[in-house]
This record gives C-alpha cells, structure tokens and sequence, in this order.
C-alpha cells in the first residue's frame, strides 16, 4: 500500500479548481451509491430516538445541559462524547418530520471524510486517479454503511473526519521546510474535537506511523516528534481524566458487553477480518450464523488483497496495510461486543489498497486489475445487502411507530401500553422502539413493555400487536 505513496516524501498539491470537482465527484457517488439510506423513512435503534425523546419532553437546551458536560463514569462503555452528541441533539430536532434532513446530512459528513482521504493520498502520490478511486471506493463500501446509515453511529464519521484533517495539518507541518505554529494549533484543535467525538480517537496520532513507513527518516526530524506529542496532549489528558472507567472496563460484570479482556482478541480478530467480504453479513454480531465456506470465502479474497498488495508494493505495503486497518479496532478488539461500525476507519486501508492494486505497475497489473474488479463486485453487494438491511428495519420502524401513535390517541392515551410481535413478525424492531423509553410521539411518561405472544398483560394496559408487515393493531 505505501510503495505508492511517493518515497520521495514530496508534498503533493492540488489546484482549487481540482479539487473541487473532485468534491462533487465523490459527493454524487456518495448520494448515488447510498440512496437507500438517504430514502430511509426511519431509524435503526432505540438509541436515537431516546435522543429524540430528550429533545421533545424536556427541550434542547435541556438536553445540551444533559449530554455535554465531561464527566466521570464508572466504565468506558458509558460513553462521554460531547461533540457528537451536539450532533445528535442538532439531528434530533429534525427527527419527526424530516428523516431526509437525518440522513441526507450524515451521507454529506460521510462524503467530506471521502474528500478528507483523496486529499490525504494525493498528499503521497502523484496518481490523482489513484487518489479519486480510492475515496470513491470508500464512500460506497460496506464497512462504512452501520456508520452512514445509523443515525446514532454518527460519532464513527465525526471522529474519522477530525482524525484525517489533524493528519493532513499534521504531514503540512513536518514535511514543510518552514513550519507555521498555526498548524500545530489546528493538530491540537482536531485532536480535542475528535477525542470529545469518541473515544476511538486515542488511536489517531498512529495514522503519523504512514510517514515513518513511507521513510525513516523522518523519525530524526524534530517537527515529526513535535506534531506527534501536540497530537496527544489532548488524548492523554482525558484518558487521564476517564482513567477510573478504563479500570472499571476491565472485569466489571456490570458491563458485559464491554468488558475488556484479552481472550476476546482472536475471535475480533477473525470476525474483523471477515466481515469485508462476507457478503451475506450485515451486522459483524451476525457472523455465528456464516456458514465456514462464507468465512473461508470472505477470508481467502481478504488474503488475496493482501497478496496482492505484497506482490505490487513490497512487505513494508503488507504491514502499513495490516496496521492501518486494524488501528481503527485497536480500542474495540478487546471488548465481546461486535458492530460493523466500528470498522468505518478500517474502511480507509480497504479503499486504498484496493485503489492501489488496480494502479500498480507490477509485472502482476492486468491479474490484479481483473481481482480488484472481482473485489469490487463482492463489495458492492455486501454494500447493497447491508444498505437494504438498515432500511428494511427503518421503514418497518417507522411504520410501527406511525400506526402505534394513532392507537394510542384513538384509545385515549393510556398510561401502560405492551406491545407483542406475532408469530413471524419482526418482534426485535418492537423491543429497538422501547428499550430504555417511556414516550410515544409527544406524550410522556408512558409505560411501554414487549411481551411474548399470547401473555396477557396488566389491566388497564393497552395491548397492541405488530404483523409482519409492520403494522401494529389493537388486540
């Protein structure tokens, strides 16, 4: 992956004019290659409408009081993000009438952090096409569609979009002879605003290991050194603040699915590597259910990728490539939880290899031009699979929630109301709508339940069951 960037070390610089059209380039193809999730009526969870439900019953400056303010937490997987829920709190605003706005502005985020990586490659090679085929790549690959397509996985796409604008000020200021101070200002304003996008930011100043892998001597500069610590002053800083939760993350039995721990790392390992090219994958949490030819398949295009990459560029490209992709789950692979999300950043060294190999001049060029189009195919049905995934669900939601709301009002507003899926029906959307919420529309406090089919609930309660086209209805 690193042979093609320029060994020289030479700053590369686009016109305006350039770059512009290749904004609008990778912005088309982003809108384009993610209608359905622009399209989506709905929303994949629980965890944004609960925002949701903040902003309607106690208002928004309410909620900003509630969710921006830093503070301790007895574990890690309570999450402190700040920056990302100002979004959150914005996008909640708009939730109810104009889903379009919710999804049209993440497919817009999701597109500048394309452009963020057609600047970042075109920093190291002189190939502009391999430069614009690599963000193209990114902005329609599977691994980025639960962080595009999820509302309430946006702060994957924030912390990314800061992580590759400190990198691009950051190579700016070691590579040039004259360093602006401004620059390593603006390292530092990056770095705060990712770690306050996610903690996953930790592992951003790792993206500098590009310019050691590109040559080695830019260990011995001083502005390398310089640019590296202004990036982590910030990360160090809360990582102290939150030291108490990353203790607590490790053997608390009161957050299992974020309990760190060391034996979890094979299993993250393989699945991580897997989910690329498991077509039939849609979220990683899935993978118990592959058949072991899906996981061989998925895992023999992965290693050919690799191969791939080796044969055209050299080892050093191997092991640029293997840690950049699993820079972005070093914070993740510890923890038993699993989510496609995660896996956004991964999608950077996918995307670029991937670009790579197809413009390799290697002895190998046409066979490995003809597996990049063979790769792409798989991608972009695992993209598609995954894209028709998360609407599916939103549409059904949000025919659920829409039909809910008219029998709660018809009925009077009752205090309790449970909810049962019928046999065949999607009963998991129902327990997404009420987990953790106490509100129907505008009116609250509602006790809302999930029962199994047939139980009788509580009197006085309402009881509503959904059909498996979505539907719900009065018992």
């Amino acid at each position: 992956m690193l042979n093609m960037l320029n060994s020289t070390s030479e700053l590369r610089s686009y016109g305006f004019g350039s770059n512009l059209k290749a904004f609008f380039i990778i912005l088309a193809i982003s809108i384009v290659g993610m209608v359905l999730l622009v399209a989506n009526p709905g929303y994949f969870s629980h965890d944004e409408l609960q925002k949701y439900d903040h902003v309607i019953r106690y208002g928004f400056e309410n909620y900003l009081e509630a969710y921006l303010p830093i503070h301790q937490t007895s574990a890690f997987g309570a999450p402190v993000r700040p920056v990302s829920f100002f979004v959150q709190g914005v996008l909640a605003l708009f939730m109810e009438n104009y889903p379009v706005i919710v999804h049209s502005s993440a497919v817009l985020v999701h597109a500048v952090v394309g452009f963020l990586l057609y600047l970042a490659v075109g920093r190291f090679t002189t190939n502009n096409k391999l430069a614009l085929l690599a963000s193209l790549i990114f902005v329609v690959n599977p691994l980025v569609v639960m962080s595009a397509g999820w509302s309430a996985a946006l702060m994957d796409r924030w912390y990314v979009l800061f992580g590759l604008s400190a990198f691009l000020v950051a190579e700016r200021y070691i590579r040039q002879s004259s360093s602006s101070p401004l620059l390593l200002l603006l390292v530092l304003l990056f770095s705060v605003l990712a770690i306050l996008s996610k903690e996953t930011a930790m592992i951003l100043p790792g993206l500098l290991l590009l310019l050691v892998f590109c040559d080695l001597s830019v260990l011995k500069q001083k502005r390398f050194w310089l640019a590296g610590f202004t990036w982590a002053v910030p990360i160090i800083v809360f990582l102290g603040y939150r030291l108490t939760a990353i203790i607590g993350s490790f053997g608390n039995p009161q957050v299992s699915d974020y309990r760190a721990s060391v034996v979890n790392i094979p299993e993250n390992l393989l699945v991580y590597s897997v989910y690329p090219f498991a077509h039939a994958l849609n979220e990683a949490n899935g993978w118990v259910f592959l058949s072991v030819g899906a996981i061989g398949f998925a895992l023999a295009v992965h290693a050919l990728l690799v191969a791939f990459l080796g044969v055209a560029y050299g080892l050093k490209s191997i092991v640029a490539y293997v840690a950049m992709f699993f820079l972005f789950l070093a914070p993740v692979i510890l923890i038993p939880i699993k989510g496609a999300h995660y896996m956004y950043g991964s999608a950077l060294a996918v995307s670029v290899a991937l670009a790579a190999i197809f413009y390799s001049k290697a002895n190998i060029r046409y066979l490995g031009r003809a597996f990049v189009f063979c790769a792409l195919a798989v991608l972009f049905v695992h993209s598609f699979k995954v894209q028709k995934f998360v609407y599916d669900q939103g549409r059904c939601m949000s025919r659920a929630m829409t039909s809910t709301e008219a029998l709660y009002l018809s009925n009077g507003k009752p205090a309790a109301v449970d909810f049962q899926a019928e046999p065949g029906a999607p009963g998991y959307v129902l327990n997404k709508i009420n987990t953790g919420r106490e509100q129907i529309a505008h009116w609250a406090p509602v006790k809302l339940t999930v029962s199994n089919w047939g139980d009788t609930p509580a009197e006085g309660t309402l009881s509503l069951a959904m059909t498996s086209t979505c539907l719900v209805y009065k018992k």
